[in-house]
């Protein structure tokens, strides 16, 4: 039987081509298979140096070498995705996130479902059958209300899990933020500004963030040796809404600070709608700083002082993590990143 003849459209020639496989990549980069294997997995291999570890990628790169992930993950029975597990869609820490996640993924071949849960989308349980139902390899989780049942329903999961952007009692498994440490920092900022009477907009009691940011804040208070007054302190959400409320009761009930740290960049936008609604004028009147950073703080108007934190780096240390503990490699475990530092910008004014 005569062969097919190429298929010709237009004035190019189409001929199937082999697939470049990973013993190809071996051989042009002079390795064996399985050190090209680790390099490739991203695996982290300290006996293969640095110079080798170009040469394999150099060599995939010029061959235009894919990883199969169906064939391998049919040979390791694993379907090559995972999960990350958001409260929040509109959240622009978030956000970055699953951004970074996704990248640092893919780069290694995998691809990332995204899920939502909150107390009102889904309740924590859901963790389980979602990781059976959508047959993930493992999962990230950035939303666990350490005051509920979330603690077990992790316990309960079918597959690996990393934790980020919180840390949770008798879990090592973790990749956050020092929170405390970024609200001490908002504080000090303010403080070294001449500010007094500085007030602090919270998070909800027993969530893990909220609870290290209002200990944080407290904590920066006695290091600059103010008093800690409770009537400053205003409980609202995450969101710009709950942000504005909250700020509007600080206003109505006349405990106007003269400083306020927002407990998200959200919140804290919320802080500026309110006051601005009310003929407060900041930072003449109010001086604001917000945990988090993002392109919102330059959007806003006046754009706000904010505390940076590595968030894109939280993500991809996670999925590094996760990637290991779902091929039964180590991984240094929990890890704690410090903020960047103060993004000074124009919501706080100079009181000295």
């Amino acid at each position: 039987m005569p062969d097919k003849p190429p298929v010709v459209r237009g004035r190019r020639t189409f001929v199937d081509r082999p697939r470049p496989t990973l013993r190809d990549v071996a051989r042009e980069a002079g390795v064996d298979i399985s050190t090209a294997s680790r390099v490739l997995r991203r695996t982290v291999d300290a006996a293969t140096s640095a110079e080798t570890r170009q040469r394999i990628e150099d060599a995939a790169r010029r061959l235009q070498y894919q990883p199969n992930v169906l064939a391998r993950g049919l040979r390791l029975k694993r379907t090559g995705s995972i999960g990350v597990v958001v409260p929040q869609l509109d959240n622009p820490v978030f956000q970055e996130l699953v951004l970074a996640a996704e990248e640092e993924a893919a780069a290694n071949g995998q691809s990332v479902i995204i899920y939502h849960i909150d107390e009102t989308h889904r309740p924590a349980q859901s963790l389980v059958s979602l990781a059976q139902a959508n047959q993930v390899d493992g999962l990230i989780v950035a939303t666990l209300n350490v005051a509920d049942s979330g603690l077990g329903a992790l316990r309960e999961l079918p597959c690996p899990f990393v934790l980020v952007n919180r840390a949770a009692d008798g879990v090592d498994a973790s990749v956050s933020l020092d929170d405390a440490a970024g609200a001490r920092l908002a504080v000090r900022h303010l403080a070294d500004l001449g500010h007094r009477r500085i007030g602090f907009l919270a998070g909800p009691a027993g969530r893990y963030n909220a609870d290290q940011r209002l200990a944080g804040f407290r904590a920066g208070l006695v290091e600059a040796g103010l008093d800690f007054d409770p009537a400053l302190v205003e409980t609202a959400g995450y969101d710009f809404v709950s942000g504005r409320t909250a700020m509007q009761r600080l206003i109505d009930d006349g405990r106007m600070p003269g400083a306020i740290v927002g407990v998200t960049l959200t919140a804290a936008v919320g802080v500026i709608a309110a006051a601005g609604a009310a003929g407060i004028d900041v930072p003449r009147d109010l001086s604001v700083v917000a945990i988090h950073d993002g392109v919102l703080a330059e959007m806003c108007r006046p754009r706000l002082t904010t505390v940076r934190f590595p968030v894109g780096r939280m993500a991809r240390l996670a999925v590094q993590a996760l990637r290991s503990r779902i091929e039964g490699d180590s991984f240094g475990l929990p890890v704690v990143l410090s903020p960047d530092g103060i993004v000074i910008r124009d919501s706080c004014a100079d009181r000295r």
